[in-house]
């Protein structure tokens, strides 16, 4: 099997597991029979799960693509070929390539040629809780306050961290 046949059959594997992980780019409704005791038969019926932030981030794309050593760009392709993402949200995101480095930046992620000054495991926690302060907060789950509580515990600029999320909701 050549390099490309692994890679265009891996791939999308790996991209759906990791969109499933980031609860990215999939429908919020879930559909399931229910079986009917009094009329004996089956009812179809289909629910919609809790909210959930649907929408993929610069910042998600930043992360794939730092985590697979691709540019943005190839990221933002291919998951318009995977149909993840709409012709209008794929020329958006395009766009905010430079919110996504912004925030590899912030990490120290951006460059991957340099090696970073952190263990991989401190700038993988980092990346994780970080992601989670994030999401929280878009989610309106914790206080602007406690966003800066959290930013300084992880040495990260809070005013930063709250700019990329409110630049997002607009």
């Amino acid at each position: 099997m050549r390099f490309t046949e692994i890679r265009d059959s891996v791939f999308p594997m790996l991209m759906n597991t990791l969109m499933h992980y980031l609860n990215k780019g999939f429908s919020s409704r879930i559909s399931f029979s229910i079986y009917d005791v009094s009329t004996q038969g089956i009812i179809e019926t289909e629910e919609r799960q809790l909210s959930k932030n649907q929408k993929i981030s610069p910042q998600d794309l930043a992360l794939i693509a730092y985590r697979f050593a691709v540019s943005y760009q190839a990221v933002v392709y291919r998951l318009h070929s995977l149909r993840y993402l709409s012709q209008k949200a794929r020329e958006e995101l395009l766009e905010e390539e430079h919110k996504g480095k912004k925030y590899l930046r912030l990490l120290d992620l951006e460059d991957l040629e340099q090696p970073n000054k952190q263990s991989l495991f401190q700038r993988e926690l980092k990346t994780y809780i970080s992601r989670l302060v994030i999401e929280a907060y878009r989610q309106q789950k914790i206080s602007r306050g406690r966003v800066i509580e959290l930013c300084k515990l992880l040495n990260l600029p809070p005013q930063d961290i709250i700019e990329l999320v409110n630049i997002e909701n607009e």
